[in-house]
């Protein structure tokens, strides 16, 4: 090895080093977000009581991830899917089987439910913290509009897939799909005790029953 390779090796090792570091401290900044705004809600919830909980000064939560609606939208993405969650074929991927033209009405409904469920189960409280902050929040007024639209969306492709078609009975029934899966209603059954496997046999049968019907 000469004299040259020796110290270039040895600063991409330090680099990569320092990247993990800073990639495991953002980790731990995002878990010590959703546990606070999980606790203490919006209003309850500051930079210095997440820096605090991670164990680290409110300048590298800052300097980490951000702002406070950075972190409670990082939150967010960390509890549903992760780094995965930002890109656009994400929300596709986990309801192809919903949205797929070859499933039955069945498969469709089981699907859907499934992974409505999962969402909800991960980040049920932060949507609720979410709906706390658009309050007074401009930006996270904007984000909610865009999360309520794509969720929207998702259910009109459902509905779509069952072979409905587009009229005021499509409509309706993408407006009872879409507050019977809402994140609110859920909460709602959670705080009434039900588990999550409940919830979602509960859904699937709705869904059944109403994309069956003609």
């Amino acid at each position: 090895m000469t004299a040259v390779e020796q110290p270039q090796k040895k600063r991409s090792y330090v680099s990569s080093l320092r990247a993990e570091q800073a990639e495991a401290t953002r980790t731990r900044i995002i878990a010590a977000a959703a546990a606070c705004f999980s606790e203490s809600g919006w209003s309850g919830t500051t930079l210095a009581q997440i820096a605090d909980h991670a164990g680290v000064t409110p300048q590298a939560v800052h300097l980490s991830v951000g702002s406070k609606p950075a972190l409670l939208m990082a939150a967010l993405g960390q509890a549903i899917g992760g780094a995965d969650a930002e890109r656009p074929q994400f929300e596709r991927a986990l309801f192809h089987d919903a949205l797929r033209a070859d499933s039955t009405n069945v498969e469709r409904a089981r699907a859907f439910a499934a992974a409505i469920a999962g969402i909800h189960e991960q980040a049920g409280p932060l949507f609720e913290v979410l709906a706390q902050a658009e309050q007074t929040d401009p930006v996270l007024r904007r984000r909610r509009v865009e999360i309520k639209d794509r969720r929207l969306d998702l259910v009109r492709g459902l509905v779509r897939a069952s072979g409905r078609r587009r009229g005021a009975p499509f409509d309706r029934l993408v407006d009872v799909i879409y507050a019977l899966s809402s994140t609110s209603l859920h909460n709602e059954f959670t705080s009434r005790g039900w588990a999550r496997k409940a919830y979602q046999n509960w859904l699937t049968d709705e869904l059944i029953r109403l994309l069956q019907a003609r």
